[in-house]
């Protein structure tokens, strides 16, 4: 594998345009997928990035579908879904029925991940009439294999083994190895399933055989896992084992955690199967560390059908070795572990519910043509967010820091971004401080707090801008916030209120200070929550700071806005070096 990427990259560098070079990294993507999708991933933000620089829409396209593809591989099926679903817009755009069909098989594939059977078989039909019209043979059978394993899932192993004959009689006609592998294990897992298992076995060593032919690594590791059951099941326990400990030194070799977890599950079963109850609770061992090791990094596991099926019942372990144990005490400790995953997953989707009231992006980029946002959370959810709109030729711009970060924080987050709507909906403000008014009003009253009520500091702070390019001018009001602004080879500081958002215990409602401040062409506007001067790390282990900060800002002035964000992203994370992050960050920079 390192000796191709080094032939490839060689090849990359002779490449005779960009558009060739991207050309090269999708195909070379493509063909990653199955063993090495988080090699897929990189190659496709490399394809990407160019596409996006020199406007390449195809281009473009296909690194959506490569990322997307392979994210359903690496367990992280939002990420795929949203990537398949820019891919299919695009392909559409250009009229291009063949990678349409290409990537609704693929978001059908990650619907079948997730188990939701109706909503795969759609995206299924629907590529499958486009494939059948364009007549394109391979993408026909890659869809009536995996509508065949649909029905298998679902207990049609006749007709599942109907929709694999089909799938194979068109692969064998192209040739397709790789295609003929993944049909006979098919074919091997619709005859175990039945319990046939001596047409199982000769599919399956079939199959086991092309992936070490096409050096499909992913594939094999599929085979041997599955022979490994197979063997378990008629009691040949020295072939079962054999066979896992293949699948799992494969997995290994392309250091696929998902299948090493999904394999320490099976191996378990199998142990347990012998008796060897020892080595079984060892495997589920592993498999419980890896498994949380994989929670700590931020890789969403769910393991969906396969390990429901080869679940151990712990129950029966603990009898076989741990007769001792208090089962009470198990009990609890389980409720607790069910009990945390049920808010973890609970706080994991509000982040889907948050990150919809952030401004979209492609929103944005239809009026501001050189900007960027550096936004980077201190938990699962945030406290800061940003809100950008455009109204009667004036543009409206906030980021906002809400009272402390994680759940708390964005709870105020939602109220807050839904008031700047309502307001801008309600009112024709031109000033910024009259809206920071009615912002506040709105509030107050929302969080039902008065100078009486209030014991609990809800509230926000915010840097509040209206662009008028008309006239050239920023209108600002800030709450304990202020903006930098870059003008010729300096950098302005401008200071808002010193109040938040929100009454606190034995404080008046105030109006809060506008500023009006001209700008020329080429200024530049930041906006920023204290998140990010607040944060320690250097060589002293010191607060950043807003002189640090402006001294790096004007170090990036020859950047384009959006090198600038990465780059202050870079710089960040230097800076933090091994320090916790300490609160949610986000900068706003804008070129006016």
């Amino acid at each position: 594998m390192l000796k191709e990427l080094d032939k490839f990259q060689d090849i990359l560098q002779n490449a005779i345009s960009e558009y060739n070079r991207v050309e090269l990294l999708n195909e070379k993507a493509w063909g990653l997928r199955y063993s090495f999708p988080r090699k897929t991933v990189e190659l496709a933000l490399q394809a990407r990035e160019i596409s996006s620089t020199i406007d390449f829409k195809h281009g473009l396209a296909f690194s959506y579908l490569n990322s997307g593809a392979a994210n359903n591989y690496l367990n992280q099926y939002q990420i795929g879904l949203e990537d398949l679903q820019k891919a299919f817009l695009l392909f559409k755009h250009l009229n291009d029925k063949n990678f349409m069909s290409i990537t609704m098989r693929n978001i059908g594939n990650i619907y079948f991940s997730l188990n939701q059977f109706e909503r795969a078989l759609h995206q299924y039909n629907h590529a499958l009439d486009i494939a059948l019209q364009i007549n394109d043979k391979q993408n026909i059978a890659y869809i009536y294999n995996h509508i065949g394993k649909l029905k298998q899932k679902q207990g049609f192993y006749e007709e599942a083994l109907v929709l694999h004959s089909k799938a194979y009689d068109v692969l064998d006609g192209l040739n397709d190895e790789v295609g003929i592998a993944g049909t006979l294990t098919h074919f091997g897992e619709a005859y175990f399933n039945m319990a046939n298992y001596k047409e199982s076995e000769t599919n399956l060593l079939r199959s086991l055989e092309l992936c070490n032919k096409t050096e499909h690594t992913r594939g094999a590791a599929v085979v041997c896992n599955v022979l490994g059951g197979l063997f378990s099941a008629i009691e040949n326990h020295s072939q079962s084992i054999y066979y896992h400990q293949m699948a799992m030194a494969s997995a290994h070799e392309i250091n696929d955690k998902m299948l090493i977890v999904q394999f320490y599950h099976t191996i378990a079963k199998s142990y347990r199967k012998m008796g060897d109850y020892e080595k079984a609770f060892e495997c589920m061992e592993f498999y419980d560390n890896l498994k949380s090791n994989l929670m700590d990094q931020n890789i969403e596991i769910t393991l969906k059908s396969q390990q429901v099926e080869f679940q151990l019942k712990q129950s029966e372990i603990d009898n076989e070795i741990f007769k001792q144990k208090n089962e009470e005490l198990e009990r609890v400790n389980q409720l607790i572990k069910e009990k945390n995953k049920d808010i973890t997953d609970s706080i994991k989707y509000a982040k889907h519910i948050q990150e919809a009231i952030l401004t979209r992006k492609n929103y944005i980029d239809e009026f501001l043509p050189d900007w960027f946002i550096f936004y980077k959370s201190l938990d699962i959810v945030s406290g800061d967010f940003y809100w950008i709109k455009k109204k009667n030729g004036l543009i409206y711009t906030a980021t906002v820091d809400c009272t402390g970060h994680g759940v708390p924080g964005a709870f105020i987050s939602i109220v807050g971004s839904n008031l700047l709507n309502q307001i801008l909906h309600e009112f024709n403000f031109t000033k910024a401080n009259l809206f920071l008014d009615e912002l506040n009003r709105k509030f107050n009253e929302t969080i039902r707090q008065t100078i009486h009520e209030s014991t609990v500091k809800d509230g926000m702070d915010i840097s509040f801008c209206i662009i008028d390019e008309e006239k050239r001018i920023i209108d600002y009001a800030g709450a304990n916030a202020k903006i930098f602004i870059k003008q010729d080879d300096d950098m302005i500081t401008i200071r808002g209120s010193k109040q938040p958002i929100g009454i606190f215990v034995g404080e008046e409602m105030k109006p809060f200070q506008n500023h009006i401040i001209p700008y020329r062409d080429g200024d530049v506007l930041y906006m920023f929550s204290d998140g990010v001067c607040d944060q320690f790390g250097g060589a002293e282990n010191k607060k950043l700071m807003s002189n640090r900060f402006k001294e790096f800002l004007l170090s990036t002035m020859g950047m384009k806005m959006p090198e600038q964000g990465k780059a202050l992203r870079e710089f960040f994370e230097q800076w933090r070096g091994s320090n916790d992050q300490i609160d949610d960050v986000m900068v706003l920079g804008i070129k006016l």
